[in-house]
């Protein structure tokens, strides 16, 4: 059996771990390198290799074990039994995937759901009694992978992110578009005409019915998860939690159908992940919406755009924008840039936005 053998990981973190307990279900002797910059390490008397998915592509270590490796989501297909319908894409897979599993849920199925998330797509193998298995893969996993199928696979969009970790734009996107070579049926949703709420609606439906089930909208419509243009009034203001918004494309599919009234505020910063045009968010500038830019990103972001109110503190961006509210007026957490300048993830930034909103009323 494939992990009968003697395996070696490579890096560490919860896949890392999963792919450990799996080898030890199986019977198999297993490692864990996770110094993967270690010189003096003999990599031959493994039989098999996995590695981690945030080991960079280009890392020399991929030269020292040739091609004598696979990833998670390789292995994860190997021993699996179970149809799977696998999501990517820029923005709104998350999304989707709980709305594909609330839609073939509510039609009888049972589903599981994990990969790119806290539930690692190995430890899905555990129980394997699922009519389907639900995967969301990010561009790391895909990088990686070269032997995966899949029943469905589907793109919900591809635009710049991660760009520092894939060197360029176009390393990102082929990433991403190997997902067509792995699959029995391919949907790209690449199409920005709606609302990112419909439209996650309308691929969740198309993917439902390419597997052979029929789900009306009504049915994973109130499918929402935190921080992604999570909506609150308070103190006679609109608040909007939008800080799952890691990249440019996401804070512009916001705002594309937004109306600003009477005054809108759209927080910008954090950390670049390369490649960074917030220029293109210019064409949105009005009398009735004003950026302001926080974190590492600010000073980037300034030269980009007209932006007058910008401090490396998130908290003090807040304050400032706090002065300046007026009855009605609107303010969104957008970020574009990833957290980790001041938080542990997107999430700590998100509930740090409404605990400050919560306990801070602003001079009205």
């Amino acid at each position: 059996m494939l992990l009968s053998g003697y395996i070696l990981v490579l890096g560490k973190g919860i896949t890392s771990g999963a792919i450990e307990r799996q080898v030890i279900k199986h019977g198999g002797r297993c490692d864990v390198l996770e110094d993967i910059n270690t010189v003096d390490f003999d990599f031959n008397k493994y039989d098999v290799i996995i590695t981690s998915p945030g080991i960079p592509y280009d890392h020399p270590i991929y030269k020292r074990i040739n091609s004598n490796y696979m990833s998670d989501i390789d292995l994860f297909c190997a021993l699996n039994k179970t149809p799977i319908i696998a999501v990517t894409g820029t923005n709104g897979k998350t999304t989707v995937t709980h709305m594909i599993k609330v839609g073939l849920e509510s039609k009888g199925y049972k589903v599981k759901m994990g990969g790119n998330q806290e539930t690692s797509a190995l430890d899905l193998l555990d129980d394997q009694n699922a009519d389907v298995v639900v995967l969301e893969l990010s561009s790391f996993q895909l990088c990686h992978s070269t032997s995966c199928h899949f029943a469905i696979g589907v793109i919900t969009n591809i635009a710049p992110d991660h760009v520092k970790w894939h060197q360029s734009f176009n390393h990102y996107k082929t990433s991403k578009m190997k997902l067509e070579h792995f699959t029995d049926q391919f949907i790209f949703m690449d199409d920005s005409s709606h609302p990112i709420h419909e439209k996650n609606q309308m691929t969740a439906i198309k993917v439902c019915r390419g597997f052979g089930v029929e789900v009306d909208s009504e049915t994973i419509e109130n499918v929402r998860l935190p921080h992604r243009q999570e909506t609150f009034t308070k103190y006679g203001i609109q608040w909007v939690n939008d800080s799952k918004a890691t990249n440019v494309a996401a804070t512009k599919a916001l705002l594309s159908h937004y109306q600003c009234k009477p005054m809108t505020y759209v927080i910008l910063g954090g950390q670049l992940k390369g490649d960074d045009d917030f220029g293109t968010l210019n064409e949105f500038s009005s009398p009735h919406l004003q950026f302001v830019a926080y974190g590492e990103a600010q000073d980037t972001i300034a030269k980009q755009m007209d932006i007058t109110i910008h401090h490396y503190k998130f908290e003090t961006v807040l304050h400032e924008v706090m002065q300046n509210l007026k009855q009605d007026d609107t303010v969104i957490l957008s970020p574009g840039c990833s957290s980790f300048d001041q938080f542990k993830s997107y999430m700590d930034r998100g509930d740090f936005f409404k605990s400050y909103v919560n306990q801070n009323k602003p001079v009205l």
